[in-house]
């Protein structure tokens, strides 16, 4: 580690209602000998601002310490508190030559978010992020790692930039298997588009996202992966490739459908979300839609992975997932009631059903996994989740006959008659 503390990591971030409020911090993993552990508090994210103070002790971390805004339950007492508000906690341990260390990616994770303390009893400690359940080979070997940096190094002489893309790559290595192999195995194949999303200007979590979800559309485009001759296009025809779990799925219809603009004047209430997608870029099919759930998806994931580096009063992390929930629910009823055609070829191509199912059911999981974090439901969910608009899947499912699969492995699905015509090829 350096001498000084690594500005790009995320503190935690503690709103205080009352006098009591828990955090945790966890012992770092890189150090054996600590001289002191040093906290900086702060009312921003940079804890060299004012105001800021420090608080400071000396001997080793215990495994899971705690101090508390009460000064009543403990010996780290920590300054006056104001009611509601937010104070940001950085952690570091400092080792007997004088390095600053942090405790992993977890600077600092929030247990109970201002609650009173209960007649001085212990906390009910929250674990950290579980992994999320994941079916598939999402392997990287350190060789394509190494690989990957010197291909990033060819392609860029600017250190800061390379240095973000380790911190990058370590935050999604120690938590997002499936961003991690996203992000290694898409950027060996498409560095400089890699390169295009890490932004060392952007908060970490979020430059993960953003890195997760913009590879899993390389991934879902460029011909490395699956060519034509895999997907088998009629003449005329069009063939669509999605990146989803550990293999990339193509299908192909024998034309293009109605563009998802139409889905715009089915809204009451646009916002600027609304226009972009439906209104600036508007002009692309069916395929579009599934292409954006699908990185929104990916992308979620990633941001549960890290959700204890967060801010407490973040917006909604799962609105733009349940929005292209909603637009895919908005295209099937346009598609029903004024696209008959087209509503029918959809209908017609169980693969690309398929597809849709295995994407659905990825999003309905991470969205109820996000529940247990969010501090409020996102008031999309209930659109999204009620009878009304679900019933249009069911209504396409039931039309083609096709039961429900969309739990089932990649492998899986692709072993079942009717996924005749479903491409399926792992990235290497």
């Amino acid at each position: 580690m350096g001498k000084y503390p690594n500005e790009s990591l995320r503190p935690a971030k503690v709103r205080t209602r009352n006098e009591g409020a828990y955090v945790s911090f966890r012992s770092p993993k890189d150090v054996s000998k600590i001289k002191v552990w040093k906290v900086y508090r702060s009312t921003t994210y940079d804890y060299k601002s004012k105001p800021s103070e420090l608080i400071e002790g000396t001997g080793d971390f215990n495994n899971l310490f705690i101090f508390t805004l009460d000064d009543s339950a403990t010996m780290f007492v920590d300054r006056k508190v104001e009611p509601k508000t937010s104070y940001c906690y950085y952690v570091f341990a400092v080792d007997t030559k004088g390095n600053y260390h942090f405790p992993s990616y977890c600077v600092g994770k929030v247990i109970e978010d201002g609650l009173p303390m209960i007649d001085g009893g212990e906390p009910t400690f929250s674990s950290e992020p579980k992994p999320l359940e994941s079916t598939g080979d999402y392997s990287v070997s350190s060789s394509e790692r190494k690989k990957l940096m010197k291909l990033l190094k060819q392609k860029t002489d600017s250190s800061e930039k390379l240095d973000w893309v380790e911190s990058v790559l370590n935050a999604l290595e120690a938590r997002d298997e499936q961003g991690y192999w996203i992000a290694v195995k898409m950027g060996l194949m498409e560095p400089e588009a890699f390169l295009m999303f890490v932004d060392s200007t952007d908060d970490l979590v979020i430059n993960c996202e953003t890195l997760v979800h913009e590879l899993t559309h390389v991934g879902s485009t460029i011909q490395y992966v699956i060519r034509d001759k895999h997907l088998r296009i009629p003449d005329g025809g069009v063939g669509y490739i999605y990146l989803v779990d550990d293999h990339a799925i193509g299908c192909s219809l024998p034309r293009s459908v109605f563009y998802r603009e139409e889905i715009l004047k089915l809204l009451n209430d646009r916002d600027d979300f609304d226009s972009e997608y439906l209104g600036h870029s508007g002009k692309q099919d069916f395929q579009s839609v599934l292409n954006e759930l699908n990185a929104y998806c990916r992308g979620l994931r990633t941001t549960l992975r890290l959700i204890d580096q967060v801010s407490s009063d973040s917006p909604s992390i799962t609105h733009r997932l349940l929005k292209f929930m909603f637009y895919t629910q908005m295209y099937l009823r346009i598609a029903r009631q004024k696209n008959p055609e087209d509503y029918k070829l959809i209908a017609q191509s169980k693969p690309l059903l398929l597809i849709l199912q295995k994407i659905w059911d990825n999003c309905e999981y991470l969205v109820e996994e996000a529940s247990r974090y969010e501090l409020g439901r996102d008031e999309l969910y209930d659109v999204v989740n009620s009878r009304k608009n679900l019933s249009e899947l069911t209504k396409l499912y039931e039309l083609a006959g096709l039961e429900l699969h969309g739990s089932k492995p990649i492998k899986d699905i692709g072993k079942l008659p009717e996924a005749r015509g479903l491409a399926i090829v792992a990235p290497r």
